[in-house]
């Protein structure tokens, strides 16, 4: 009998498996806000990671559909990647989430979305995020 940690461990690995040989490499930003009891901003930090890969794809008549986007907006696109990335090699789990900063191919990107996370049984396989080109 095949156990749900085998299926959860065969779609990891079927994913990682497409990653790298898909995959392009991003630099991420994280931006981590500190907040005060209030919820004001107290003070931003940010650490860049290089080398992060994520699959990058151009947004299809489908996507802009279900996202609302109605016509294409040139320099939107969107990323599939693991749900944690080790970028520090201490073995702390780092997500791309909504407000870190992307840069590719020499263009500067904001992730804007989480437009959706693949999961089996609890365990998050991959995520999709909508990314959009801002000025330098």
């Amino acid at each position: 009998m095949v156990s749900q940690a085998d299926v959860i461990a065969a779609f990891q690995a079927a994913h990682t498996k497409i990653i790298g040989e898909k995959y392009s490499n991003i630099n991420l930003t994280k931006v981590v806000e500190t907040r005060d009891v209030d919820g004001v901003v107290t003070s931003t930090a940010e650490t860049t990671d290089y080398a992060v890969p994520v699959i990058i794809q151009s947004l299809n008549d489908r996507d802009r559909e279900l996202l609302g986007l109605g016509e294409a907006e040139p320099g939107t696109l969107k990323i599939f990647c693991n749900p944690t990335y080790d970028l520090t090699n201490n073995g702390s789990d780092t997500t791309i989430e909504p407000g870190d900063k992307v840069e590719f191919s020499g263009e500067n990107y904001l992730v804007e979305e989480l437009i959706g996370k693949k999961d089996i049984g609890g365990t998050e396989i991959h995520r999709s995020l909508l990314i959009r080109r801002v000025e330098s």
